[in-house]
Parts: structure tokens; sequence; C-alpha cells
């Protein structure tokens, strides 16, 4: 690739999220125009004249998988995942632990404690009713009429037990795989059986409760494709799916933008089996293990670049206005091998010491909550990614970063206004730091001069958050700056 010196062109602002990247410049149009000036209306709170409902009612779940329902569990879990200002978790309340006698349901009193605890603290839990019960069906999927049935009255009694405290179960975990005991790949239509029957038994506990369906493990279509045409989202009320970027896909592909892309194909996907309308989506599972095996092409990344992916991933995730949700996987590194996948894609250590990931998730977790967003592009590069939040204070924030595995770029910003206010800069997981404008290209000239209605900014894999008045605001230029790490 080669240098950008002091480019200029007008912003091709995207009227939508689109899946192909776009190449624009900024100069002669604000930020606030270029990402976009019209702003959706605050949704109202139910509950008129209580204020505090309209600020702290979040306009998306920014979930965490845990394992706490086992002998994980410690009560200083709880503490640490409401200190990550998550506001939402999904872990089980496995059938074989609730039916252990043919008839009779008891929850254990940890998976008790730990849902109480968890929406004592303002998250909000969704149950995965899920895996096999050696009572019916040899402990494998519940397909026969027996099963389904003894299935429903196990989903019934969860839902009952835990009314007032929990309104979203999402049915089974992974049906399209050998997981939880079960064995070979389940058949998508015996899925949608089982489903059909749980949410009418469900919606008969609680018409209010969510029934969240599909928990697929991959983007394989034609396994969605049988869900859909066998009418799965006729019973269900948001469709999940594990959209992991990894393994076999080139290391260039496992970041969130593609990530983005994938989520947008399946989406174009449910609108041809939901009358060409958008279906709600929740990300139940995704993230990148920190875990590797030494001197092979492995899955696995560093922390601080799980950090980046994670801000990354939280805030690209806001301009698709159908996703709901997003749970990364997971809250806790499940053991202290280096040298395989699956115990590593926590964002906090087994002994709950937090990872980078951890506090890059708690910096975007307001923003990504409550904010509004406004707007996207790609200022002009098609790796350099521009969102546009509007926060619940009204003020502007604008997040910006590099998707290149290799190199720094620089990004000018120009204020056209004639008040120059400052702006606050924060990298996810850092301090933040407040400049003034005013800018001088000494690195490229002794004597060049100031110029003090510019601002630039060094990007790189992390996001910058800029914070500050964005209508007067442009982009004036970009230039990269060859920085090879991966070569290191």
């Amino acid at each position: 690739m080669v240098d950008r010196h002091y480019q200029e062109a007008p912003l091709n602002p995207l009227p939508a999220p689109s899946r192909r990247a776009v190449l624009g410049g900024l100069a002669g149009s604000t930020v606030a125009a270029a990402l976009g000036t019209t702003v959706p209306a605050q949704a109202k709170s139910d509950k008129p004249g209580k204020k505090d409902a309209v600020q702290t009612t979040p306009k998306f779940l920014m979930g965490l998988n845990t394992h706490l329902t086992g002998p994980k569990y410690i009560p200083d879990s709880v503490s640490v995942l409401q200190q990550s200002s998550a506001n939402a978790i999904r872990d089980e309340c496995a059938w074989a632990k609730v039916e252990l006698q043919a008839g009779v349901f008891a929850v254990p009193p940890e998976i008790d404690t730990y849902y109480t605890q968890i929406v004592a603290q303002g998250i909000e839990p969704m149950i995965i009713l899920d895996y096999g019960n050696p009572l019916y069906d040899g402990g494998e999927r519940p397909t026969s009429a027996a099963g389904i049935a003894a299935f429903c009255a196990y989903a019934e009694f969860v839902a009952q037990h835990f009314a007032g405290q929990v309104t979203r179960f999402e049915v089974w975990n992974e049906w399209d795989i050998a997981i939880g005991g079960v064995t070979g790949n389940g058949d998508p239509v015996e899925y949608v059986n089982l489903l059909s029957a749980v949410y009418a038994t469900l919606k008969a506990v609680d018409p209010t409760i969510t029934v969240v369906g599909g928990a697929v493990s991959a983007l394989n279509y034609t396994y969605i494709n049988t869900l859909l045409g066998n009418g799965i989202l006729a019973v269900c009320d948001i469709f999940s799916v594990h959209t992991y970027v990894y393994a076999d896909l080139p290391i260039e592909n496992r970041v969130p933008e593609v990530w983005w892309q994938h989520v947008q194909d399946l989406q174009t996907v449910l609108r041809t089996y939901n009358s060409g309308q958008d279906f709600p989506l929740y990300v139940t599972e995704l993230g990148w293990t920190t875990g590797f095996k030494p001197l092979t092409d492995d899955a696995g990344i560093t922390q601080e670049l799980q950090a980046a992916y994670v801000a990354r991933l939280y805030l690209i995730a806001r301009s698709l206005p159908y996703l709901k949700g997003l749970w990364i996987y997971g809250f806790e590194d499940e053991a202290w091998s280096y040298n395989t996948y699956g115990p590593n894609y926590g964002i906090v250590r087994p002994d709950l010491t937090p990872k980078e990931g951890y506090f890059a998730f708690h910096a975007v977790a307001h923003i990504v909550k409550f904010g509004t967003f406004v707007s996207l592009t790609n200022p002009l590069d098609p790796k350099l990614w521009a969102l546009q939040f509007r926060d619940l204070d009204g003020s502007d924030v604008l997040a910006l970063w590099n998707s290149y595995l290799d190199d720094h770029y620089s990004v000018v910003l120009h204020n056209n206004g004639t008040t120059l206010a400052p702006m606050k800069f924060e990298q996810p997981g850092g301090l933040s730091v407040t400049r003034q404008w005013g800018r001088k290209a000494w690195y490229d000239a002794s004597n060049a001069v100031f110029t003090p209605d510019d601002l630039d900014v060094t990007l790189r894999r992390p996001p910058v958050l800029i914070s500050g008045p964005l209508t007067d605001v442009t982009f004036r230029l970009i230039r990269k700056h060859t920085f090879p790490d991966t070569t290191r």
C-alpha cells in the first residue's frame, strides 16, 4: 500500500450499514453531516413522569457467557461481573440437574443463588434450557413424544420458578453439533418440533417471556435454511446464532469487521423467510481465545488484540438495528492451560484477575448500552472506521480505528467553527486525555506551519473514542505510517 499524503475528497456516508467497504473523504462536509445527522428519538419510558427510567433503560443487551451454575461459582464472581458493566449474562439451568427423578423438579441451590444474585445486581440473565436427561431418550436429544413432553414440563417448571426474575430463555445450545453429552449432529426439523412445543409452553406461563430459538454453532446455511423453511421464525421471538471468526479463516478475516459482514448476510437470508422484513437477532456466542499452540498457525491472539477486538465488536454491533443483544464468550477463563483454545476465551483469568479485554469491555459499555447510534462510514480508506454516537446527555462521541493488521494511520480532523472546543480522547482500557486544537507536521518538514484548527490522531487496532462537539468538524486527510507489527 502506498503512503497517502494530504488526501481530500467528499465523504460518502452510508445511509444504512453496508457490508461493502466504502471509500470516501471528508473535506467540505462536517463529521456530523457526513456520518448522519438524523438521530432517532429517544425511546420514552413505559413509566411516564420518572426521568430516571428514561436515563437508565438500556437500548442494547451487552452480555457475557458465564459458567457459574456449577463448581466455578464463588460469591465474588458476581461482583466482578457487575463491575464490568455488563447488563446481561447467559448461562444454564440444565435439565439433568433439575429433574433427577421422573416428574420431580428442583433447581439446585447453587443455581438458584447465582441467578438471584445476578438479578439483584441489575444484570439480566438469559437461561439456556438444554441438554439431554438420562431419564428420557437415553440421554440424547429429546425427539420422541415422551421426551418432548418431559422437556416441556422441565421448561415450564424453570420458567415458573424464576418468574419475576428471568424473562429470556434460549431453547438448547448448538443442537446442530455433538455437545453437552449428546452424540452426533442434530436434525433441524426435530429441533423446530421441540422449539414449537417449548414456545407454546413458555408463553402459557407468561406471554411476555422472550423465547430465543436457533443457537446454531456456526453459519451453516444448509442447516439454517432448513430451520427457516420449517417455520422456526413463527415459534421464537428472537433468532440466535454463534458467529465465531477464527480457526479455518485466514488471519486477516478473524476480525470484528468480517463478523459484521456475516451478520448482515444472515439477516438477508432471514428476510426471505419474513416477508422481506428484518427479524430480531441475538448473537449469543462470539469471542477470541488468547490460548495458542506454539509454532502453529493457531486461532489464538494476544490479550491486547483481544481487548481491541472486544471494543470494536460492540461498537460496530450497534450499527445493526436488528441486532438486539450480543454475549461474548466468555467471562472467565476455564483453566490455566495455554496451549488449547477452549479455556482461554475469558476476559478474566480463572482467579478473576481481569485481562485487558475486561477493561476494554467496561470502557465502551456505557455508549453501547445507552448511546444512540448515528451513522458509520470509512473515511478515505476501506479499513479505517468511523462511527458516531449520541450519548445520553446529547454529547457527540466519535469512535475511530484501523482494522489493518499492520501499520499506523494518522487521521487529521479540521474544525470549521469559530469556537475550538477541546476534545477528549480515550482508548478503551486506558486513561482519557483532553486535547486542544492545533497541529504542526514537523515530522514532514522542519519549517511546517502551525494550523490552529486541525487536530490529528494516530489509529491502530484499538478504537479511539473522541468526545466533543462534532458539528463543525471534518476529516481532512489520512497518512499511512509503515509499522509492520506482524513481522516481529
